[in-house]
């Protein structure tokens, strides 16, 4: 299930998140210009070429090049087994955390885990939470008869029962309230069924304290949306004075209206609800694929590893083929496809994967989160897979996250997977990468949420982690591309279109729906997840002077160092030359510093005029004269007052009191990077958005942002060779 932040634009990462820059710009450097001799995507080069000679070979930070036989093993991907996985999920029940159907969905993750001779583990996801088992339901037109109306899509509201009373049996005459949200609207509700077309969960109470015995609902009455469908959610099971509610389609709820105006008899109907509520532990399935050797162990001896996961529970009470049955058949059809591939000796894992189906959205991922506190340093990263199963408008895959700098290397592998398959026959026709939008998984794991009260952590460790999916919500959204995130078949600035699925958590969310008549939408997304981590397993796995070095992940001086010596712009003393960078980075001589590299950027630029300031000491380069580097080294214009009052205002930063102070043109110049997206604004501990223009910067977002103008930004696409260091 995917829902909204209520200000998705405005959840970027706070200061504390430039650290996993470091492993992006590192990894991403060091890849070269090859990787297994395979060449960087010819558009890249292409756009280089055409340039001046580039003072050094700087591989492009866009790209994660493709692996030779890649291909092949995403072709063992069999849309036969996807879809066999879906029906046997949904064949069990609803599957909602901690129910028995929860728990026979668990036993079947574990038993096709266990076919492939993975390790595996079941494991209890504390502490209890409230779960229900949901037996036979109906509504029933008792009179008048001869209607013809059915309501064949009608679906109980979660806890609509009581933990002491699991049968509801009500007939009753029906009444209509209108939009259910005035005390007024129910003067004639005392001993009937009333008909809302507003939301029971907000309305509940005034229905209840009219007297009125049940909820019949066409929410969100719309007939654009869940017109063959009901649209579901859960009441409080600890709410005693809760009345039974029964979703109806618009299409339903329109003919009971209809009904109700012109009948000259009362309008009776049956409503029966079966629903036997408790409280248990939803339980997660976790299986372990090893690699054959010990070269991935990392700092605490343990195995470095990626999780492939996605939520077994069908979090909205109704059948949850899309939400998401299809998540778990994605990450159980990887697992089948890599450890097949792994044994035919057609691919080699360099670092371990554990899959993992969890019991309740959020509530299981937190509970491995602090069940496996010990072993987050070794958590590379962290792929969560939250309806895949359809699309209603668009043959699309869609990777989310990459506005979190930490995110940088996952992302890119991503979208350099999307952008070489996207149009190929067997793959989808377009890709996106999105901003974060919130509601799954994988934000247990990113350290912005953990500070918005919303993670599961300290936020010590900076996990990269990303949700692929091919449809959210039940209407389509729009939002703007990241800065410096271009998809394929979009010119740069427009908006991306995040497709919907039509029956997102409704009664209708069933096999016929949505996976068997897009089964393509799963193949995608297990063919994406597959290539995805045949790449990122090749990045990892090169010879680099640190790839012995356990602790290397965790030194920002080492990977900077690393991400330096991999461009060509920096290279260890002669000494160490057979055992370079054995020794600690701040023991090396001749690494530049932070100070060095912005003049390098300006150099590139083709200007001789090194702006004020640069030249400064480390500590002193502020982020205001970061923002001035970038600025004078491409050439920009400053945005007009005008403009610039709506950027920073956009941005959040119109009041901030560093930049109230500053001068027009200091004050442009941030908005200018801001809206580049070469310089993302502190938070504070409010989440709302500060920029300090004297503090230092560190050197990885130096790093980072200028390697993103490097490439970009044709005025700095390669001059003269500069020299750095030493």
């Amino acid at each position: 299930m995917k829902r909204r932040f209520p200000d998705r634009h405005a959840c970027r990462l706070t200061a504390a998140g430039i650290l996993g820059g470091f492993l992006a710009a590192s990894v991403l450097l060091a890849v070269g210009s090859t990787v297994g001799n395979v060449p960087v995507i010819p558009a890249v080069a292409a756009a280089a070429a055409a340039t001046t000679a580039k003072p050094t070979d700087l591989p492009p930070p866009m790209y994660t090049p493709a692996v030779p036989g890649e291909s092949a093993v995403a072709d063992l991907v069999s849309e036969e087994r996807l879809l066999a996985d879906v029906r046997a999920l949904v064949a069990v029940g609803n599957r909602f955390g901690g129910s028995r159907s929860n728990q026979a969905a668990a036993k079947y993750a574990e038993e096709q885990l266990r076919k492939l001779g993975l390790e595996v583990e079941v494991v209890n996801d504390p502490p209890a939470v409230w779960t229900f088992d949901q037996g036979p339901y109906s509504l029933t037109l008792v009179s008048p008869t001869d209607t013809g109306i059915r309501f064949d899509a009608a679906h109980p509201y979660n806890f609509s029962a009581r933990v002491d009373q699991p049968q509801v049996d009500v007939t009753a005459e029906v009444v209509y309230v209108g939009t259910g949200d005035k005390a007024e609207q129910y003067q004639q509700a005392a001993g009937k069924i009333v008909l809302m077309d507003g939301s029971p969960r907000r309305n509940g109470k005034l229905a209840a304290d009219a007297g009125a015995v049940a909820i019949l609902t066409d929410y969100p009455n719309n007939p654009e949306v869940y017109r063959d469908a009901a649209m579901l959610a859960s009441l409080s099971p600890t709410d005693e004075g809760r009345l039974p509610v029964m979703a109806l389609s618009y299409t339903e709820g329109q003919a009971l209206k209809e009904l109700l105006s012109a009948s000259t008899q009362p309008v009776v109907v049956n409503l029966k609800i079966n629903q036997h509520i408790y409280q248990a532990e939803p339980v997660t399935v976790i299986a372990r694929l090893t690699p054959p050797d010990a070269s991935s162990r990392g700092r605490t001896g343990s195995q470095k590893f990626f999780a492939i996961l996605a939520h077994g529970d069908g979090d909205s009470g109704g059948p949850s083929a899309d939400d998401n049955a299809s998540g778990v058949a994605a990450v159980l059809e990887i697992a089948r496809v890599l450890k097949t591939a792994m044994d035919k000796g057609i691919w080699k894992p360099t670092f371990g994967l554990e899959f993992l189906v969890l019991g309740k959205e959020y509530h299981s991922s937190a509970a491995w989160i602090k069940a496996n506190a010990n072993r987050l340093d070794d958590l590379l990263g962290v792929i969560n897979f939250d309806e895949v199963g359809t699309g209603a408008s668009r043959d699309a895959i869609f990777f989310e996250s990459p506005d979190v700098p930490y995110n940088e290397l996952l992302l890119r592998t991503f979208d350099s997977v999307g952008r070489d398959y996207a149009g190929l026959p067997g793959y989808w026709k377009e890709y996106a990468t999105d901003d974060s939008l919130g509601g799954t998984d994988s934000y247990a794991f990113l350290a912005p949420w953990t500070a918005r009260g919303n993670g599961r952590f300290d936020g010590s460790q900076l996990i990269p982690a990303s949700t692929v999916f091919t449809a959210a919500w039940y209407t389509p959204d729009v939002i703007d591309q990241v800065p410096y995130w271009p998809n394929k078949g979009l010119a740069p600035g427009d908006p991306v279109v995040v497709d919907s699925s039509s029956y997102y958590h409704s009664s209708r969310d069933l096999p016929e729906t949505t996976t068997e008549k897009e089964p393509f939408n799963l193949v995608n997304a297990a063919k994406a997840g597959v290539l995805a981590l045949i790449r990122l397993q090749a990045l990892f796995s090169r010879a680099t002077p640190f790839a012995d070095d356990a602790t290397a992940r965790f030194d920002p001086n080492r990977l900077y160092a690393e991400a330096l010596y991999a461009a060509g712009v920096w290279q260890p003393p002669l000494a160490d030359r057979e055992d370079p960078l054995s020794r600690p980075v701040a023991d090396l001589a001749g690494v530049p510093t932070v100070g060095e590299v912005a003049r390098l950027a300006y150099a590139l630029s083709g200007e001789e005029r090194v702006p004020a300031g640069v030249q400064a000491p480390e500590a002193a380069l502020s982020r205001l004269g970061f923002v001035n580097i970038l600025v004078e080294a491409t050439g920009e214009a400053l945005p007009d007052a005008e403009a610039t009052d709506k950027l920073l205002k956009e941005a959040g930063l119109a009041d901030e009191d560093s930049l109230a102070n500053a001068g027009p043109n200091a004050r442009a110049a941030v908005a200018l990077a801001l809206q580049k997206g070469w310089l993302l604004p502190n938070y504070n501990e409010d989440g709302d958005p500060v920029f300090q223009a004297d503090a230092p910067i560190s050197r990885g977002e130096v790093l980072k942002r200028l390697y993103w103008v490097l490439v970009w930004e044709p005025q700095v696409l390669g001059v003269s060779t500069v020299q750095v260091g030493s």
